[in-house]
């Protein structure tokens, strides 16, 4: 999938920041993925892309500024499960937030 280019220099970013550490991802299932709305905007995030940008409350709050710090944005977290302080960061951030195991 390709991605903005401020989303994807982001992710470049994380990944080789991260380069030996683990990620902050409990569980990831075969079909996880992150996919967040804002205005008309849709961006599926998928894989390793979705544990690099929801790995720390400081990587979410870099993601919600890449994309402008939209109002009535939502996220839906699928198949990840993810540390306390992260979903706290993203209940944060983005107005509504979804859990699940499905889109």
């Amino acid at each position: 999938m390709e991605y903005p280019a401020e989303l994807q220099a982001l992710i470049d970013d994380l990944d080789a920041a991260s380069s030996g550490r683990r990620v902050a991802t409990i569980r990831r299932s075969n079909k996880a993925c992150a996919v967040i709305e804002y205005g008309e905007e849709r961006i599926e995030i998928s894989g390793r892309d979705a544990d690099l940008l929801l790995e720390t409350p400081n990587s979410v709050d870099q993601l919600f500024d890449v994309l402008g710090a939209p109002e009535n944005s939502s996220i839906s977290v699928i198949g990840l499960e993810l540390e306390d302080e992260v979903i706290d960061a993203l209940e944060r951030r983005f107005g509504t937030v979804d859990e699940g195991d499905e889109l």
